[in-house]
């Protein structure tokens, strides 16, 4: 082996060791940007936090409000039916659907998941 052959590889193996070192310093500095990101709520972390919880809880209000009205809606549709003989149940349900839709604006499941939409667009904003 010669001098220069000797030179060479101790120049790769310098290279080699030089770049994992610096791969770990990379590695170590990203690791710290993000735990000081999640220790020290940087980023307002905090706030998007909340805002989290506060539409969550806005979604399970619209679908506990939802289920309820549909609940009451069927236990209504059951009363007529069981009680009113079969051409006024008729004439009661047609009813019953007009002011249903008129006091929701249409489909109670289908307006509320606009509704839904709506709001996470204007938080988003």
């Amino acid at each position: 082996m010669s001098g220069s052959d000797f030179q060479a590889t101790a120049t790769q193996l310098l290279h080699r060791q030089s770049s994992s070192q610096q791969h770990l310093r990379q590695y170590t500095f990203a690791a710290t940007i993000a735990d000081r990101f999640f220790s020290d709520n940087s980023l307002d972390r905090q706030k998007r936090v909340v805002e989290c919880a506060r539409r969550r809880q806005t979604r399970a209000r619209d679908k506990a409000l939802q289920q309820k009205m549909s609940l009451l809606k069927q236990n209504e549709f059951e009363y007529l039916k069981k009680s009113a003989k079969p051409r006024e149940w008729d004439a009661n349900c047609s009813t019953l659907l007009q002011r249903t839709s008129s006091t929701f604006g249409g489909d109670t499941v289908s307006s509320g998941k606009k509704r839904r939409i709506d709001n996470l667009e204007l938080s988003a904003s």
